[in-house]
Formats: structure tokens, sequence, C-alpha cells
């Protein structure tokens, strides 16, 4: 475990993404997070695109009508829903890589079609304007949302679907020097914005998962702290209440700890206080388990509608768990002893959160009277629940 639990943020920064890449694990969790942290902006970002396609239909329509009506078709049946489709794409729960690609092809097939528009007009009309495409390419890599990389294969793509349509049918190419010219400007300018887009939204993303595991982790342990998991308990108790399942609480703490460190030294002790956070945490795994830092050597853990022979079982087994576990140096010596109080709580209107904790408590205390290194179990339910 890492000396602190926001450790791997402080080191990508350190380290740096000149690239916009991070380590492969903080890479899947930045672009899960993306789609997310900026949906109502892509929200907007699409239905202004959206408006901005449909006036200019309205406004061909009502006034020069340069285009033929086969391109009013392509901008209605292709360019528009190709700006829709994000939008409806946002609102997916839990894809935030999967909506990212879709959002990649999405704007793909909305440059294709604005090419193709802009041909067409071009067919009717030989001096068309174009400029459309560089509101496009503008579009894709400021608005969007797209990774670096998907806007720029965007933004180029248009100078290369442009460049040879014009050079095949073009009546006139004097121009085309010149369009081609500002479509490459474009993209340059919309590459500078969008990695500095992307440089800051990246920079944002470490600093704030920083700072959130800072306000809600012990930084030695890796668990919650007391505020944090008292949070997480109140939501686990009334979703349990809700759906009328138990959840298993435990309380535990270390035997003799302050002997520990006085004879090993407060290093010594804290890899103690490690091991009982590790063999917790690696038997809180599902969304509404979870394990704090109580207090001191105090750790308490939460999980989920469970019965009562996995919890009895993992009372049993703990502190089995937590004494094999292999300290180093100085503390090589040490075999880590917990106590500690287990409660399967059938959350009922009348009972608190605390007084589940309350009899968890009790059976620690009554297992340290034993002289430690048991963790005793117990129910908490109305009489007429109780099972």
């Amino acid at each position: 475990m890492p000396r602190f639990a926001d450790e791997r943020y402080a080191e990508q920064r350190q380290k740096g993404f000149a690239v916009l890449k991070f380590e492969p694990e903080l890479e899947t969790e930045y672009r899960n997070s993306y789609i997310a942290l900026n949906a109502n902006r892509l929200r907007l970002a699409y239905t202004v695109g959206i408006v901005a396609a449909l006036s200019f239909v309205l406004l061909d329509l009502a006034t020069f009508q340069m285009l033929p009506l086969f391109s009013h078709v392509v901008l209605l049946s292709v360019t528009i829903p190709s700006l829709a489709a994000p939008v409806a794409a946002t609102w997916l729960n839990g894809a935030g890589e999967t909506v990212q690609r879709y959002t990649f092809y999405c704007s793909l097939v909305l440059c294709v079609s604005v090419v193709v528009v802009v041909e067409l007009g071009r067919t009717a009309r030989p001096l068309f304007p174009y400029e459309a495409l560089l509101l496009v390419v503008l579009y894709v890599y400021l608005v969007t949302g797209l990774l670096f990389l998907q806007a720029t294969f965007v933004g180029w793509s248009v100078v290369a679907l442009f460049v040879p349509i014009e050079l095949w049918w073009a009546e006139s190419r004097q121009t085309l020097v010149y369009e081609v010219f500002y479509l490459v400007v474009a993209n340059v300018i919309g590459m500078i914005g969008n990695y500095i887009l992307q440089y800051d939204s990246r920079k944002a993303f470490l600093l704030q998962s920083e700072l959130w595991l800072r306000a809600v982790q012990d930084p030695l342990t890796g668990a919650l702290n007391r505020r944090e998991f008292c949070n997480r308990l109140d939501i686990a108790w009334a979703v349990a209440q809700r759906e009328k399942v138990p959840l298993g609480l435990m309380l535990v703490d270390l035997d003799q700890f302050k002997q520990v460190n006085d004879s090993y030294g407060h290093p010594a002790g804290d890899l103690a206080l490690r091991a009982v956070a590790e063999a917790l945490l690696a038997c809180a795994l599902r969304p509404l388990d979870a394990v704090g830092r109580y207090g001191g050597d105090e750790f308490i853990a939460v999980w989920y509608d469970v019965d009562s022979k996995w919890l009895e079982a993992l009372a049993k087994d703990l502190p089995a768990r937590v004494a094999a576990c292999q300290l180093t140096g100085a503390a090589s010596a040490i075999r880590p002893c917990i106590s500690g109080g287990a409660v399967r709580a059938h959350p009922r209107p009348g009972l608190r959160p605390q007084d589940a904790i309350d009899l968890a408590d009790c059976k620690l205390y009554q297992c340290k009277r034993a002289g430690g290194g048991t963790i005793a179990t117990g129910v908490l339910a109305p009489p007429a629940a109780a099972v």
C-alpha cells in the first residue's frame, strides 16, 4: 500500500503528461469520468449545433435557396441526427469510454455530411461558400468534447475529403489554395485549443481526485475517515431499510497497540494498522460495502445484505488473517492481534446506525475482557423481527 492514499495522483502530476496520457489505471479512470464531468457542457454544445443546422436550413429556404433540395435532406436526415445522438448518449450511466467512442463516430459522420452538403451546393453554384467547413472544424476541436487524437483525426478528415473532391470536379481551382490554407490554419488552431483544454482537464482531474481522497480517506491506511464512513453507513442503512435486507457491521481494534508502539516504534505500529486495514478492505468490494478508520487503532466496516453464516465465518477467520500478515523491518517479529464485535443488523424504523455500532462496541469489549484475539457476533433487530 502506498504511503499516502492519494499518492498515485500526485506521482502522475510530478511525472507530467505532455502526451495527454496517464498511467493505464489512471487513464481508464479519467476517461470513464470525462463524459460524466462534462455532460452538461456537451449537451448544451450539441444542442447549439442542432439549432445552428436547423437555422441554416430555414435561412436557405427563406432567402436565396442556394442549396439543392437533396442537401436539405442530408442536413435533416444525417447532420442533425449525428448531433442529436451524442446528446442522448450522455444520459447513459457508467459507459464513459463507450460514449466517448460513440461521440467520435458521430462527429466523423457530422463532418462527412457537411462536406457532402458543401460539395452539393457547389455543383449548383460554383461559388457556394465553404466557410461551414471552418466552423465545423473548430466545433469539433473546441466544443464536442473529443479527446485530442480523436478530434485531430476528425478535423483533418475534413481536409482529406474536401481537397480531392475539389480537385476532381471544381470549375475554378484558383481559390482552392486559399481555402485549403484556411482549413489547415483552422485545424492547427483547433489542435492547439483542444490540447490546452485536454491538458487543463487532466490536471484538474488529478488535483480534484487528490483533494477528494484527502478529504475522505485516512492517508495512512487507505480506509475511509470517520466522517465519510458514517456518511456511507447512513446510505447503506437507508437502502437496506427500504429493501428489507440486513447489514453486517464490524468494529475491531488492535490488542496491545500501545505496547507495539513503545517496544518497536511508531513505524511498526503503522505497519500493523495497515495490515488490519488491508484485511478488511479485501473483504469489502461491493458498492455499498465500506471500511473506515474509526479512531486510533479502531476500524469499522459495513457490508450490505449479508447472511449470518458469512458474517460468522468472517469473524472467525479475520483475526487469523491479520495475524498471518508479514510485516517488515523492526515489525517483523510482530503478529498483529485484533479483537472485535460483529453485528448483523436489520434496519427498521426506530433503529439507528449508532445502535449497531454500540452493540458492536459492547461485543468488542467482551472479547477484550476475555483476553482478546477474537471477534464476537450478535444480532440487532426488533424482537418481532429477530433472527
